[in-house]
C-alpha cells in the first residue's frame, strides 16, 4: 500500500476525503519516525464504502471496530480512523497539504495531531504509551510550542490529562 493506491482508492467515481494522521503526518510536521503503515482519519459515514474498496484492491481486513479499520497491503499497512463528519470538518479546515509519492495529500494539522495523539494516549493499551507520548513530546520540541499556554492547557486537558501535561512540561524541563 503506498500513497497512490490510497489515493486511487478515494478518488473513485464516489470521491471520499481523508486526512492524513499518525507516522507520515509526524513527518509533515517535521518529525520523523519509522512507520509500517499508512494511517487515514475519514468519516464515519464512509465506512462501509471505504470497506469495500479496500476488499475489492485486493485488501485484507485483519480488524475493525467502530472507530479503527486495519487493513493488511502488499508492502504497507493502512489503518483508517473514523470520525464524525462535524469533527472531520474541523480537522479537514486546518489541513496542510503534503506530497507524498508525487500525490498532493491533505494531512491533520499540527494541533489536531496532537489531540489525536493525546486522546490515543488517554485511550490506547500501554504498548502504545511510549510511541505516542515521544511523539508529542518531538512535535512540541521542534516546533518549540508554547505549552504552558492557555491554549495548549486547554487542547491538553480536553484530549489528554492533567498527569500527562505535567509529564510533559517535566520532561522538557529536563530533558
Amino acid at each position: 500500500m503506498d500513497f497512490k493506491q490510497v489515493d486511487a482508492l478515494a478518488s473513485q467515481e464516489e470521491p471520499l476525503p481523508y486526512l492524513v494522521i499518525g507516522g507520515y503526518a509526524l513527518a509533515a510536521h517535521g518529525y520523523s519516525r519509522l512507520t509500517f503503515d499508512i494511517d487515514i482519519l475519514v468519516r464515519r459515514v464512509d465506512k462501509e464504502i471505504w470497506h469495500e474498496r479496500c476488499l475489492k484492491a485486493g485488501l485484507r481486513c485483519i480488524g475493525q471496530s467502530n472507530s479503527f479499520s486495519q487493513y493488511d497491503g502488499k508492502d504497507k499497512r493502512l489503518d483508517l480512523m473514523f470520525v464524525d463528519e462535524k469533527s472531520f470538518n474541523k480537522m479537514n479546515a486546518d489541513c496542510v497539504t503534503q506530497d507524498y509519492d508525487q500525490v498532493q495529500t491533505k494531512v491533520v494539522g499540527l494541533d489536531h495531531l496532537i489531540a489525536l495523539k493525546l486522546h490515543s494516549l488517554k485511550n490506547a493499551p500501554v504498548h502504545r504509551t511510549s510511541k505516542d507520548f515521544n511523539d508529542i513530546e518531538m512535535l512540541t520540541r521542534h516546533h518549540a510550542l508554547p505549552i504552558t499556554s492557555d491554549h495548549y492547557k486547554e487542547l491538553f486537558l480536553k484530549y489528554g490529562t492533567q498527569q500527562i501535561y505535567e509529564t510533559l512540561q517535566r520532561c522538557l524541563k529536563y530533558g
